[in-house]
């Protein structure tokens, strides 16, 4: 028989889980015996690819271990966050048409490997655990993804589970994924915050619920360059300054050293999260002997700026869902950087105290646990999808199954998720200016018969920095003077633009060459826009 699972594909490591016969989420264990698999992929001169603990515990060249993979995954190689993190990165990373590729050495020959590649990768390796804990055959999946991602990063991540022999039955955002597994639409009807800072990735997402009935997305924000890691970073730049201050000169040319610093680092800001004891960060390397102490002021220092940063994107949550913080019923603590004590305090600092905090399920595993009670939820509602440009979490699911009282329990949930687009959508007009939706254009000329525009998303004023997702042609039936037609293009929720547009564009695949069928078209196209 064959199961569907959840899986939270996360920046530094990955989980998966499903849902056992009683209704309960429960994490796949791998097969070190963990919960939580890394989301690292090396490569050795045989051509032998190893994935998580068997490539951080391998003697393979740094520069053949990539990770990081769901930072790149999607983007252009001369965004700014690419060229930033290529500085950090041991690995060489270069532009192979106009996309981010590892340039990995084989045996001495080059081989350029694309972000998607390697977390197709990370996706086999959690089918193939998945697979031999549970005994069955795998073949579809609910997948996790940062908020915040654009259409071209989810379309990358559904490309890669492809590639990994996966079918994904919906990519839903992390926070929600978490809001699911937290079974608030049984328990709280009120308005729920999701604070979702992870290894690599922030989002925060605002949800209304109602018991048993609906999970309504009221707003998302989110930052998909923010989390652990940068932490990391700030600690290693911290103890290299110390390392000179006593006269040491540490080998940042050397991958090896510079991997085994970062392990110490974070290390250290594990421990620092539970202890309030300085801690030493110690490192050996070409027999030099390199120590600095790191304190919990000093680490609060470090990750201040960018935990106060994330207050600010919260902030932006909820000016976009026009809430107030005392409006927020409780707040849900989610990914592992959750459990740094500063990040807990500020909360506690704005929203009102510990009783608004929710850490019922480890941080860690909340997201797929969410995901795996999707995942069930869909097997019995969802037909085989059809992947094209279509937010795949944008069209709603809804359940009618029997109810079980034990709490967290997926056949408990008779549940509709409502999610929103992170981005705006809008089309391009006159100048290449970028026209939100529920704006209004004016016509080019007198009696304009009709129009043919590029769909966008972004928040750019000029569109050739927006990400274009399609093409629409709309027929302008009533034939007035310039200035005088006005056309609006009309899409209030995402879901409703997307599914018109993934109609044109499957209709356009198998474009007519007779225009008395192309103008009916286009007026069936503009009377569902409904300009």
């Amino acid at each position: 028989m064959e199961e569907v699972i959840g899986i939270d594909l996360g920046t530094t490591y990955s989980c998966a889980a499903y849902v056992d016969e009683s209704g309960t989420p429960k994490i796949i264990i791998n097969s070190f015996g963990t919960c939580t698999t890394p989301s690292v992929v090396a490569y050795d001169n045989e051509g032998k690819v190893l994935v998580g603990e068997a490539a951080l515990q391998s003697a393979v060249d740094p520069k053949n271990i990539v990770y990081d993979s769901k930072r790149m995954i999607g983007r252009q190689f001369i965004d700014k966050p690419i060229q930033d993190d290529m500085k950090l990165w041991p690995f060489k990373v270069v532009d192979q048409m106009g996309k981010p590729h590892v340039e990995l050495n084989i045996d001495g020959q080059e081989k350029l490997v694309a972000p998607e590649e390697v977390s197709a990768e990370i996706l086999k390796e959690i089918k193939v655990n998945s697979e031999h804990s549970l005994g069955k055959k795998i073949s579809k999946a609910v997948i996790t993804v940062p908020a915040y991602f654009d259409n071209k990063q989810r379309q990358e991540t559904m490309n890669a589970a492809e590639k990994a022999g996966l079918t994904v039955l919906r990519l839903v955002s992390e926070p929600t994924a978490a809001a699911i597994a937290y079974n608030l639409s049984n328990q709280i009807d009120d308005n729920i915050l999701i604070y979702d800072l992870g290894g690599g990735t922030f989002d925060v997402s605002i949800v209304k619920s109602h018991p048993g009935k609906k999970l309504l997305v009221l707003a998302i924000q989110g930052h998909t360059h923010l989390g652990g890691q940068d932490f990391d970073q700030g600690i290693m730049e911290y103890a290299l300054e110390e390392f000179k201050s006593d006269g040491k000169s540490f080998p940042e040319d050397r991958p090896k050293a510079m991997k085994r610093l970062r392990t110490a680092c974070m290390e250290a800001k594990h421990k620092l999260t539970f202890q309030d004891k300085p801690c030493e960060i110690q490192i050996e390397c070409e027999g030099v002997a390199y120590a600095c102490m790191l304190t919990k002021e000093k680490l609060e220092e470090i990750c201040g700026p960018k935990i106060r940063g994330t207050l600010d994107v919260v902030d932006q949550a909820l000016k976009m869902a026009e809430l107030k913080e005392d409006q927020i019923k409780y707040v849900l603590l989610v990914g592992g950087s959750t459990r740094i004590p500063l990040v807990q305090n500020s909360l506690k600092e704005k929203f009102g105290g510990e009783h608004k905090m929710l850490h019922a399920i480890n941080p860690d595993h909340a997201v797929a646990h969410g995901a795996a009670i999707y995942a069930h939820l869909l097997k019995k509602v969802t037909p085989e999808p059809k992947p094209r440009i279509k937010d795949p979490e944008t069209k709603p699911a809804t359940t009618s199954l029997a109810p079980v009282p034990p709490p967290r329990q997926s056949s408990a949930l008779q549940l509709e998720v409502q999610d929103i687009i992170p981005l705006s959508i809008g089309f391009e007009c006159r100048g290449g200016l970028f026209q939100p939706k529920e704006t209004t254009s004016c016509t080019a000329y007198d009696n304009q018969e009709s129009v043919f525009s590029g769909i966008y998303e972004g928040e750019r004023a000029d569109v050739k920095n927006n990400f274009k997702i399609g093409e629409v042609g709309l027929r302008l039936e009533k034939k007035k003077e310039k200035q005088g037609y006005k056309l609006k293009l009309s899409k209030p929720d995402g879901e409703k633009g997307l599914e018109l547009l993934d109609s044109y564009l499957e209709w356009s695949d198998d474009f007519p060459q007779d225009k008395n069928v192309y103008a009916e078209k286009l007026k069936e196209l503009e009377s569902k826009m409904d300009p």
